[in-house]
């Protein structure tokens, strides 16, 4: 008897792990899956070039477009929403898609600091929109073909944003003001996702066959791969960096029918080609403290030390410089986007958090 009850509850735990470990939850006035337990050990096999941390599965089908605000990760699909995720894979909110012709897949998404940039690949539309999914501004892409719109990466340098255009291969330098091309040039091969990293753009490089991809450094005047590692994810689509790692978006095990063999996740990924914005290690020292951490307008930094101190953003910009004048300084940042940067002084480095 007690064997039967044994198989029986074995039985029943098989059927709840094969429904995606997934659960019902009203956000944003919506029913939608909040994924419970859904990270895993990566399917990766071991000796890879890169070291996939873990991941877990999307909450809907047809996974495209990923990016980092700071603080979360955003990702879109073919569901008419935009999701917002913690880094364990927990829904935390969705707002409206603005991609309203989306009838497949949107395209890749990218963060200034305060708001998202969505691409709709078959529209050939690019959006701007806060987070609350409200339209602020909307472009033509460049990428837009008659017969195929094909464009699909979108990266923010600090001042324009980059999109990337894979059939021919093409990679745009738009302005964020009027959506106008600003430059272009064509790189080595195709490319999806894009990212802005260091000062350095990155993509992700793709083949016919969906296992044969690269993570490569882009020369941005000859379009040249300056750098490169493999990439062992199935259809890697689009991409973020959270400062630290790497997140990317494998796309869907079905395709309208068509057996593509992607694993609809996301994955989080550790590689040598990328190191972090400003310093391999960071730390907080007693001879330097910052408060308030999370900040809103000011930040006071103590310092045991005087000389200068610099504020930099998460694709290691100095965008900001002030010499310190007392062992107590209060600093105006109340101009700066939301977002996370790192303050250094004295050849120590800390992450700030500016909040609304």
């Amino acid at each position: 008897m007690n064997d039967m009850k044994t198989k029986a509850f074995l039985l029943l735990l098989c059927i709840i792990t094969s429904m995606g470990l997934y659960a019902q939850k009203r956000i944003a006035g919506r029913i939608i899956s909040k994924t419970y337990n859904a990270v895993t050990l990566s399917d990766i096999s071991s000796g890879t070039p890169i070291d996939t941390l873990y991941s877990f599965r999307i909450p809907g089908a047809l996974p495209s477009g990923i990016c980092w605000d700071g603080t979360y990760l955003w990702h879109n699909d073919s569901s008419k929403y935009i999701y917002k995720l913690n880094t364990l894979g927990e829904i935390l909110d969705s707002i409206d898609n603005p991609d309203v012709d989306n009838q497949f897949r949107g395209g890749g998404m990218t963060c200034d600091g305060t708001n998202i940039w969505l691409v709709g690949e078959q529209s050939a539309k690019l959006f701007k929109i806060d987070n609350k999914g409200t339209i602020l501004k909307t472009f033509d892409l460049p990428s837009g073909k008659d017969f195929d719109p094909n464009g699909f990466g979108i990266a923010w340098d600090g001042n324009n944003l980059w999109h990337s255009q894979y059939l021919p291969p093409v990679i745009y330098k738009i302005n964020p003001s009027d959506g106008s091309v600003i430059s272009s040039f064509v790189p080595n091969d195709t490319i999806m996702g894009i990212e802005w990293i260091n000062n350095k753009l990155y993509g992700i490089s793709v083949t016919d066959d969906i296992y044969d991809s690269k993570l490569v450094e882009i020369d941005t005047i000859t379009g040249e791969f300056n750098d490169s590692v493999e990439w062992n994810i199935a259809y890697p689509l689009d991409l973020c960096f959270d400062n630290n790692y790497i997140w990317n978006v494998s796309g869907p095990t079905d395709f309208l029918g068509y057996h593509i063999g992607g694993k609809n996740k996301i994955y989080k990924v550790e590689t040598d080609l990328i190191k972090t914005s400003v310093d391999d290690n960071i730390h907080t020292f007693d001879e330097v403290k910052v408060y308030p951490n999370p900040f809103k307008t000011t930040i006071t930094v103590e310092s045991a030390h005087l000389g200068e101190v610099y504020i930099i953003n998460s694709i290691g910009q100095t965008i900001y410089t002030s010499n310190l004048h007392n062992m107590v300084e209060t600093i105006d940042l109340s101009l700066l986007n939301s977002g996370l940067y790192f303050l250094r002084t004295n050849n120590i480095t800390l992450k700030v958090l500016k909040i609304k």
